[in-house]
């Protein structure tokens, strides 16, 4: 009373500076989770497509150890894959990840990790014998 000002609840009201802000964010969490049975028919159809559009190959595991990423890319290219091409190399050399990390529209992921979009996502697919093994035990 006495300072001629009217009354006010609070410094921290919005109407002040420095107050509070009237309707804020409320973080939120909008995320959903795909049944397992639909993860599976996912990665099923995917593998199905890239059979019917040829574009699946397959080799056996690859044993010998290589150094130079110049000597992998030599490999790569006289497969003659094209475009972007996803490697699931279990079973492989472990060498062979490190060697192709600098390659240009090559990746490599194990069989445990590849999702039906990261299949799709990748014009090529190329396995190893180990890899379609496991990869056909997830889908079963």
């Amino acid at each position: 009373k006495g300072t001629g000002r009217a009354r006010q609840g609070s410094t921290r009201s919005p109407l002040w500076v420095h107050g509070g802000v009237v309707f804020g964010p409320h973080p939120r969490d909008f995320s959903y989770s795909l049944p397992k049975q639909i993860l599976r028919v996912a990665l099923r159809e995917s593998l199905n497509a890239k059979y019917q559009a040829k574009t699946l190959f397959c080799i056996e595991d690859i044993k010998e150890k290589c150094e130079k990423t110049k000597d992998f890319a030599k490999v790569v290219k006289g497969l003659d894959l094209k475009g972007r091409t996803l490697a699931l190399l279990d079973g492989c050399d472990p060498s062979i990840s490190r060697v192709s990390r600098n390659l240009a529209n090559f990746s490599v992921m194990r069989a445990e990790e590849a999702t039906a979009y990261d299949i799709l996502k990748h014009k090529t697919l190329f396995l190893s014998k180990t890899a379609l093994k496991k990869l056909l035990k997830r889908v079963h």
